[in-house]
């Protein structure tokens, strides 16, 4: 499964408005240079498919997404799984579950978004991501959770 990286932000503070990149620099085990979730250890990149974002009629960067992709069902992916991304490998850590900040967007949208809010990733392999950039999964004998 692959697919491409239409928009990318970073989320320098919580609560602050996302701030639209071309490019995002990332350190193995840490995350995204400059952004909020720095350090965490499962949640440091958010990854969302542009078709939800049409179909809730928000605009990228909405979410408090990082990554914005199109082509791929991410609601597909499993834990574990390995995605390349320009030269940046990420680990799909879990599904992001939707918080209460989706309700003031669109009064409803914390339960009608369950399930497809995203996939938080982890960085294994440190890089740039631009983009435009392909975004491939790997396929699964190659992915393991690597600590």
């Amino acid at each position: 499964m692959s697919g491409k990286v239409e928009n990318l932000f970073i989320k320098r503070n919580h609560g602050q408005p996302m701030h639209q990149v071309a490019d995002l620099q990332t350190i193995a085990y840490e995350g995204i240079i400059g952004d909020a979730s720095y350090g965490k250890k499962k949640r440091q990149i958010l990854i969302v498919e542009q078709s939800i974002l049409k179909r809730f009629k928000v605009n990228p960067g909405d979410l408090r997404e990082n990554l914005v992709v199109s082509g791929m069902q991410l609601s597909a992916i499993q834990s574990g799984s390995l995605l390349r991304i320009g030269d940046t490998l990420l680990e799909v850590t879990t599904d992001c579950k939707p918080c209460d900040m989706l309700n003031e967007l669109h009064p409803g949208m914390r339960d009608d978004i369950d399930g497809e809010r995203g996939l938080l990733v982890r960085v294994l392999e440190e890089g740039t991501i631009r983009v435009g950039d392909p975004v491939v999964q790997l396929p699964q004998n190659n992915a393991s959770i690597i600590p």
